[in-house]
C-alpha cells in the first residue's frame, strides 16, 4: 500500500516535468518561426519612415507593405494587403500572443479588418501608422485594445501566396472584407512560378519600385504568379509609369484595374 502511494507523487512530477518541457519546446517552435535579431534590426533600420499608401519601399510604408517586406526579409513570402494577410496562419488566442504574430485591427469600426502590426512582445507591436509612420504602440492602449480583431501566427514553409488566394476564391463577393477603392496595377507577366517572380520583385524593390507578387488560379486550374508594381489612381498614371522604365518595357506586362483597400489596411 505504501509503494502505490509513493508512485502516485512521482507520477504527478513526471506528468509536469513532460508538461513543462512541452511547453519549452512549444516556445522554443514559435521562435524560430521569427529570427528576432533579424526582425528587430528591420524595425529599428525603419523607425520614422513615413506613412505613405500603396507603399512598400524605403520611401514610405503602409501596414501591410511593411509587414510583407519583413516577413520577406525572414524568407516568407505574404500577400500585399491586410484582409488577405489575414486569411494566413493559425490563430492565437490573446493570452498566448508570441513574438513576429500578426495583429488585426478595425480601425473604422466596420468590422472588417483595415490594419495590421507586428506583435513583438507583452502586447507591445510595430506597424506603419498613418500619423507616425513607422513606430511602436501597445495593446494597452484603449485605442488599439478596442479595435483589435485577432492574431494570426505565420509558419515557414508555407505558400501563403497561394493558400491566401485560395481561400479568398471560395468568398462569397458579398462577404469580402474590402474598404473598396479602385485602384490600377502593373502586372508584369510570363513568370513560371513563385521563386522566378520573387527575383523579378527584389530586383523592383532594389530600384525603388513598390512591388509585390500576386497569386491566382486560371480557368484551367493552372497557378498565376504576377509582380504588381504600385497602386495609380488612373490607367494613364501606370502607363506613364511604364514609358518610364527600360526594364520593365522589356517584359511583358498589363494594366489591371482592381478593387482594393482604401484605408491604411491596403
Amino acid at each position: 500500500m505504501e509503494q502505490g502511494t509513493s508512485r502516485k507523487p512521482r507520477r504527478i512530477f513526471i506528468l509536469a516535468l513532460s508538461f513543462a518541457l512541452l511547453a519549452v519546446l512549444a516556445a522554443k517552435t514559435i521562435d524560430r518561426v521569427v529570427d528576432h535579431g533579424r526582425l528587430d534590426s528591420f524595425i529599428q533600420g525603419r523607425l520614422g519612415i513615413p506613412y505613405c499608401w500603396g507603399g512598400c519601399t524605403e520611401k514610405g510604408f503602409d501596414c501591410s507593405g511593411f509587414v510583407m517586406r519583413a516577413f520577406q526579409d525572414q524568407g516568407i513570402s505574404l500577400p500585399r494587403n491586410s484582409y488577405l494577410q489575414s486569411l494566413c496562419g493559425e490563430k492565437v488566442v490573446p493570452d498566448q500572443l508570441g513574438y513576429g504574430d500578426l495583429l488585426f485591427f478595425d480601425t473604422k469600426g466596420q468590422g472588417k479588418v483595415t490594419h495590421v502590426a507586428i506583435h513583438l512582445g507583452d502586447k507591445k507591436f510595430a506597424h506603419a501608422a498613418s500619423s507616425k509612420g513607422i513606430s511602436f504602440a501597445s495593446l494597452n492602449d484603449k485605442y488599439w485594445s478596442s479595435r483589435f480583431l485577432f492574431s494570426n501566427r505565420i509558419a515557414r514553409d508555407e505558400n501563403y501566396l497561394k493558400k491566401s488566394g485560395e481561400k479568398l476564391a471560395a468568398v462569397p463577393e458579398a462577404e469580402k472584407q474590402y474598404d473598396l477603392k479602385e485602384a490600377y496595377i502593373v502586372k508584369l507577366e510570363g513568370f513560371l512560378n513563385q521563386e522566378e517572380a520573387l527575383q523579378y520583385q527584389t530586383k523592383l524593390l532594389g530600384k525603388g519600385y513598390d512591388a509585390f507578387i500576386t497569386y491566382e488560379k486560371s480557368e484551367e486550374g493552372k497557378d498565376i504568379y504576377r509582380v504588381g508594381i504600385g497602386f495609380f489612381n488612373t490607367e494613364k498614371e501606370a502607363a506613364d509609369f511604364i514609358m518610364k522604365d527600360d526594364f520593365i518595357q522589356g517584359l511583358v506586362y498589363v494594366i489591371f484595374k482592381q478593387k482594393i483597400s482604401s484605408g491604411d489596411g491596403v
